[in-house]
């Protein structure tokens, strides 16, 4: 009957049975080429490596000596003749076989890397796992060094360090471009080709961590140095937002996180889906380029910019900390709006960005633009009331000097008329007086050239009497002749000066003055009537849509305790106190429980 033991053959758990004729090694699929050296072949039925030696006991010893050194001569044909003598003659200096050159390696190695050690050095390969192991390449922290290292850990130890790393949150499993700290033992592979690899054992991930977070640093730094990291403080993001370009992976919930936050408001704005890879070596190409389209793209006005990712671990968030893509943040023209992993992840594209809303995370940006709605909404039906009572003061003021002004057009139109009558009369009197005046002038004028030629007539008839000797009668009756021709003559001017023709031009200025006046105040009248009749019109417009008014009509208006408009029914559900306001008093609501 066969024995079974659990062993460790160069680091990998196998499974050996045995009796006294022959040895199994079950699951030794990562040592099949050692063991087809010392002459184990494949059992496809067992599924098993399987060999008969002649002493099943040493054999045994040598496997718990992890096949170090071949230790039958009789299992090493090409090494050893029949006679088991070497074959080689003693004219040939002394050689080693490739497998004793091996072994004495292996044996230089374990003498001055006794134990483990601490190397550091950065991922360069993607992990490829297998059942049991598994194989990346690990390269120096100086980008300008090409030598690496083969790693190769095994399943037991690959569970224990990505434990340790998803227990601190640095990475949830070891992947490309990780910086790592870890422990390691050097050793030469059981394999065909002869290589020395790097046996990971342990890790620390406070190393990877504080990596991360100085590349952060790194980058905040190189941006204050440039002048350039509160670039996107000093933008303005608009009051009102309708379009927002939203870049994101279509692979995560980011999207999903955004319009649950968003609720009941999320057909409030217009989102513009852009994905783009928010991990991995090519993130950081894909974001620039996301950002690179919505600049070039003049279709559409954007207000702003919301990149938006779940959570993860420290080292796939690490790529928003990259310094070329923080940069175009910076220089980046629209507000950008961050949201990146979990509330206790901080890195610098937050840093340097417009805002970033608490929580920070997509739900957290979802509130953000929610609770932005619904206090704007809040701010505008004030601002309405605030006008609507601005508006009614206003009326009452205007109102009132209107009636304060018709009160006074009696008076202040009377007393017009009295002036303009007193000026009409001032001015015919002072027409009137320069007509007499005229007159007067005239009649002296006359009066004067009448005198003048009796004068001048007495002076003639003297000087004819004295030639002709003419008597004192026909002197008289001569001078008589002459003078009733020169009162013909003053009768007929005096005639000309038609007395009753100037009065009744007098009193046709009189009365056009007068019709003139009337028609003036009456044109008065008539624009003042309509003016009133217009103010009388707009009061009644605006004494309709007076939200007194509307109460008053059986209406209600529905509040919160700081007097905000309800407006819906999710709101009147989120209010802990419910006013109805009627337009003589108000009442607050109470719920009964809904059996």
């Amino acid at each position: 009957m066969m024995k079974m033991i659990n062993a460790v053959i160069n680091g990998h758990n196998v499974t050996i049975a045995f009796d006294k004729d022959s040895i199994h090694i079950y699951n030794g699929y990562f040592i099949k080429d050692d063991l087809k050296l010392r002459g184990y072949r494949f059992d496809p039925e067992n599924k098993s490596w399987f060999i008969n030696p002649s002493d099943p006991e040493k054999e045994l010893e040598f496997l718990k000596n992890n096949l170090n050194e071949p230790e039958d001569p009789g299992l090493m044909e090409s090494s050893f003749g029949e006679t088991g003598e070497k074959e080689l003659s003693s004219e040939f200096p002394s050689s080693f076989s490739i497998p004793e050159l091996r072994s004495r390696i292996n044996r230089v190695i374990q003498e001055n890397f006794s134990g483990s050690i601490w190397v550091r050095g950065i991922i360069a390969s993607e992990v490829k796992s297998y059942k049991w192991y598994s194989y990346f390449d690990l390269k120096d922290e100086n980008k300008e060094s090409s030598i690496y290292f083969k790693v190769e850990l095994n399943k037991k130890n690959l569970e224990k360090i990505e434990k340790k790393l998803i227990k601190t949150g640095v990475a949830d499993r070891l992947e490309k471009d990780l910086p790592v700290f870890c422990r390691m033992e050097v050793k030469i592979p059981t394999t065909n080709l002869v290589d020395i690899r790097l046996n990971m054992t342990d890790i620390l991930p406070e190393y990877t961590q504080s990596k991360i977070k100085n590349q952060r640093e790194i980058t905040v730094e190189r941006l204050k140095e440039e002048n350039i990291f509160l670039n996107q403080k000093e933008l303005i993001l608009p009051k009102l937002l309708t379009k927002i370009a939203l870049i994101t992976s279509e692979q995560g919930t980011s999207i999903k996180d955004i319009i649950a936050g968003l609720s009941p408001y999320e057909n409030k704005y217009d989102f513009y889906f852009l994905d783009s890879r928010m991990e991995g070596a090519t993130a950081v190409e894909s974001l620039v380029g996301s950002i690179d389209f919505i600049e070039s793209f003049n279709d559409i006005k954007f207000d702003a910019v919301i990149i938006a990712r779940g959570g993860g671990s420290e080292q796939s968030l690490s790529v928003f900390n990259d310094y070329s893509l923080c940069k175009k943040i910076c220089m980046f023209k629209l507000p950008v709006i961050t949201a990146i992993g979990h509330e206790k992840d901080l890195s610098a594209i937050e840093l340097c960005s417009h805002i970033t809303p608490v929580p920070s995370t997509p739900s957290g940006v979802g509130k953000f633009l929610n609770n932005r709605f619904y206090y704007m909404q809040n701010e505008l039906s004030e601002n309405i009331s605030s006008i609507f009572s601005f508006f009614n003061t206003m009326q009452k003021s205007e109102l009132e000097k209107v009636y304060s002004f018709m009160r006074h057009i009696p008076v202040i139109g009377g007393n017009l008329i009295t002036l303009k009558k007193e000026r009409l009369v001032f001015r015919i009197k002072k027409y009137g007086d320069h007509i007499l005046s005229s007159i007067r002038e005239n009649y002296r004028n006359i009066e004067k050239r009448v005198l003048s030629l009796l004068k001048k007539d007495l002076f003639l008839i003297k000087k004819n009497v004295e030639k002709t000797g003419i008597s004192g009668m026909k002197l008289i009756e001569r001078s008589k002749a002459l003078r009733k021709r020169e009162m013909s003559i003053l009768r007929r001017s005096f005639e000309r000066i038609d007395f009753k023709k100037r009065e009744k031009e007098n009193t046709m200025v009189l009365e056009k003055v007068g019709t003139g006046t009337e028609k003036i105040f009456a044109e008065a009248l008539k624009k003042l009537t309509n003016s009133q009749k217009e103010i009388f019109l707009k009061k009644e417009i605006i004494t309709a849509n007076d939200p007194e008014k509307v109460l008053k009509k059986g209406f209600t208006l529905t509040v919160d305790q700081e007097n905000r408009v309800i407006s819906s029914i999710n709101e009147f559900r989120k209010r802990e106190v419910k006013i109805l306001k009627f337009f003589d008093g108000s009442a607050e609501i109470e719920e009964k429980e809904r059996k």
